[in-house]
């Protein structure tokens, strides 16, 4: 109970510190950039205002019209395609942010289909997860026979830097085909990958959301569909991986928290000193003596005669041998 409640505080500061981290972090890499953003619209508002003579409230009347009008730009977003990207995006929590329902009954609906459908995800990609682990101990070992190596057995740690590869090539393949079908740069692909499989999903970049891709672009539509749901998968096979090896190596063994406790507990009967078989006279006597003044919870062991003589004989036996 006590290395439980050690260790929790320790992660519980680990996150707090993680955190501070990257505020500070984020604070020195975003905040100017921000700034100059707004100085920026600032300007570019006073002119269009200047140039058009809109009063302050005409133009915040046109803002709220082009952010209404903002997802409507990738064309019908809740036809059957674009429903089914909604539906994904509810039940994996990325939540793009790119389509929300509109009226009260479909809100309603979303909350109940996310409470079921969310657990039931979770579940899903766990079980394919340890699957996909399974596979790739199965492949590793028949490369290690292929390779005559003596040691057949797959350590977590291969099986942890085979997992980080595939997630890497997984990245890699999907920035480069949405670099191709979105124009995007492929840095800025990856990064979408890595946003997406990873389920933080912000929005900034979300697929199938130009020139009407959901209702012009079916097959771009089903890879996008099978490549987020097969890169969740594998994502998600490597993180647990490794949260399974952070906790096993986190977790002392029964043997080794016993001996760390110590040889002899208040009120647990101690361990009995042995007496070789060869031994004999008075260095065995010794040891037990030592062993009974040492330890008042001690007995002596019984002899192997006295075990199979009668109970009437056993203290005799032990009377003797103290």
């Amino acid at each position: 109970m006590r290395t439980q409640s050690v260790r929790a505080a320790a992660l519980t500061g680990c996150i707090l510190s993680y955190l501070l981290v990257g505020a500070a972090v984020f604070d020195a890499l975003e905040s100017e950039a921000e700034s100059g953003r707004r100085r920026l619209l600032a300007q570019k508002r006073g002119e269009f205002r200047r140039k058009y003579g809109f009063s302050a409230e005409d133009y915040r009347e046109l803002e709220r019209l082009a952010l209404q009008a903002e997802p409507h730009r990738a064309g019908r977003q809740w036809q059957f395609a674009g429903s089914f990207y909604f539906a994904i995006t509810v039940i994996t929590t990325i939540g793009y942010g790119h389509a929300a329902p509109g009226t009260d009954s479909g809100k309603v609906f979303c909350m109940f289909y996310a409470l079921l459908g969310i657990p039931l995800t979770l579940v899903t990609f766990q079980s394919l997860g340890e699957w996909l682990n399974t596979q790739v101990q199965r492949v590793l070992l028949a490369a290690k026979r292929c390779l005559g190596l003596r040691r057949e057995r797959v350590s977590a740690e291969t099986v942890a830097a085979a997992g980080l590869l595939v997630c890497v090539a997984t990245l890699a393949l999907g920035a480069a085909a949405f670099a191709h079908f979105e124009g995007w740069t492929f840095f800025h692909a990856y990064y979408y990958c890595f946003i997406t499989l990873t389920t933080i999903g912000f929005g900034d970049f979300v697929a199938l959301q130009s020139d009407e891709a959901l209702q012009r672009k079916l097959p771009y539509v089903a890879f996008s569909f099978f490549y987020i749901l097969l890169g969740l998968t594998v994502i998600g096979a490597f993180l647990n991986l490794v949260v399974l090896r952070f906790l096993a190596a986190s977790t002392d063994p029964p043997e080794r928290a016993a001996r760390r406790a110590g040889p002899l507990h208040l009120g647990a009967p101690a361990s009995r000193p042995r007496c070789p078989a060869r031994a004999r006279g008075s260095h065995c006597v010794h040891r037990l003596e030592t062993g009974a003044r040492d330890n008042p919870s001690f007995s002596p062991p019984s002899s192997p005669g006295a075990e199979r003589g009668s109970r009437a004989d056993r203290p005799r036996a032990r009377r003797k041998s103290v």
